[in-house]
């Protein structure tokens, strides 16, 4: 079986999609099961809402190849506005999907919640980093005199954390902890060490360099960066919400309020080892694993005859992808509206 991903990989420091899907392509290329050209694919990944025009036109021209949907979301709560990204996902899902993965149980729920309908073949798989980049050095001894803490975000949406971050800055006792900030902040820190986004090797060396990990984002189904840090052996302190308690288990703590996260810092920095022996979650190799079990039951299914395809006429097609751009477009206007109105309300 080969299984091909219609997806616009890019090298370097990218988004948590791109960096899972590369770390995915790789460990396909690795077992031999890797399609280079869609065409040839059993069936064929595709990732929420993104390369729109590709997904269309592929499913019109290869109706017999199954879809594999990898979800995200919902997207409005985590941008804090609804662009009509979500709407375009779910209708993916009914027109064009043949399969559903879900990043996280709290991911499943919340998008069912809103309306998105699945066909038969579903199920839930956990996100996991590339084990070449992000692994665990760590015996449970702190990195210096100070216990080291680790923050990371690609994006610089304010739903990232960013709030209870400042606040970090301004309240931690910076005599008792070095805190670093990895990627993209909207604004600068006082106290926080930042560095700009690195590629993931260097992100992993940076790591395991630290003790702890916080992540304060806000209804994140399945935080990559979270991922990459509990790989590389550093319990998480992370906000109660999203799919952060189910990736975090017993290998951190979650908080509510930011004022919890003093006392949190404290319990998991004087006992190390004992967080670090709980972290329990699956690697690449599983990850890729349980994708292939969905995904060779649907090409059986589809072999069997016992399940068809989803097909698109060629009038609806150019109808998607007219409605599906135009709601793009839509979603980026209104984004760039809102953004500058909040710039413009800053400055008086």
């Amino acid at each position: 079986m080969k299984i091909g991903i219609l997806y616009e990989l890019k090298e370097g420091p990218w988004g948590g999609a791109n960096q899972f899907l590369k770390a995915l392509r790789n460990e396909w290329q690795a077992k031999g099961v890797f399609a280079d050209n869609l065409a040839d694919a059993d069936a064929v990944l595709i990732n929420s809402h993104h390369e729109l025009q590709d997904i269309v036109r592929f499913k019109y021209n290869h109706p017999n190849i199954p879809i594999i949907h990898r979800v995200d979301g919902p997207v409005a709560p985590i941008r804090g506005i609804n662009t009509g990204v979500d709407e375009i996902i779910y209708d993916i899902s009914k027109r064009i999907a043949d399969a559903t993965i879900f990043q996280s149980e709290w991911s499943k729920e919340c998008n069912k919640k809103l309306g998105m309908g699945t066909g038969q073949f579903e199920t839930t798989i956990l996100n996991a980093p590339d084990p070449k980049l992000f692994y665990s050095k760590n015996n449970g001894t702190h990195k210096g005199d100070k216990t080291k803490i680790i923050l990371s975000s690609w994006a610089s949406n304010t739903n990232k954390g960013f709030d209870i971050y400042h606040w970090l800055d301004e309240n931690l006792d910076f005599s008792r902890y070095e805190v670093t900030f990895v990627g993209n902040a909207p604004t600068p820190f006082k106290n926080i060490k930042q560095i700009s986004a690195v590629g993931s090797k260097e992100l992993g060396d940076l790591l395991r360099q630290h003790d702890i990990y916080i992540t304060a984002s806000k209804k994140d189904p399945c935080s990559n960066a979270l991922l990459e840090a509990l790989h590389c052996g550093l319990p998480a302190i992370a906000m109660r919400d999203g799919g952060h308690p189910e990736i975090v288990g017993e290998g951190g703590e979650m908080f509510d309020t930011k004022e919890e996260i003093v006392n949190l810092l404290e319990r998991v920095a004087g006992n190390l080892v004992s967080y670090q022996s709980r972290i329990n979650l699956p690697n690449l190799n599983a990850v890729a694993y349980s994708y292939q079990v969905l995904i060779e039951g649907v090409v059986l299914e589809v072999q069997r005859g016992a399940y068809k395809p989803k097909t698109i006429e060629w009038w609806r097609s150019i109808k998607m992808v007219g409605y599906y751009n135009s709601r793009i477009v839509f979603s980026i206007v209104r984004r760039r509206i809102i953004n500058l109105w909040k710039d413009l309300n800053s400055f008086s």
